[in-house]
């Protein structure tokens, strides 16, 4: 077959798209800013659902998953800290955007 429909052969044998695409660093940290900012303006919903709305391409079940990981919740730790250490000026002046 190889040889004859070389075409057919190379289709058949082509990478399938991943089913469950991992979640890279920087997504992880866009999604740990929204849960922040959710949690912020004192967001009383499904934190799952309201993240499912800003981020589509993800199941709640992904993002549920995602919320337990270590790595996700020491991003959650370090971007808080980094806030909380900024000075009240420098912060405020930032949200005015």
């Amino acid at each position: 077959m190889r040889r004859a429909h070389a075409e057919a052969y190379h289709e058949a044998c082509a990478p399938v798209a991943r089913v469950k695409a991992r979640w890279s660093t920087e997504e992880m940290t866009l999604v740990a800013r929204c849960e922040l900012r959710l949690r912020e303006e004192g967001y009383k919903g499904s934190i799952n659902s309201a993240l499912n709305t800003n981020f589509p391409s993800r199941t709640n079940e992904t993002i549920k998953g995602l919320r337990k990981q270590a790595k996700y919740i020491n991003i959650i730790n370090e971007i808080t800290l980094l806030t909380n250490n900024v000075p009240a000026e420098i912060n405020s002046s930032s949200q005015v955007n």
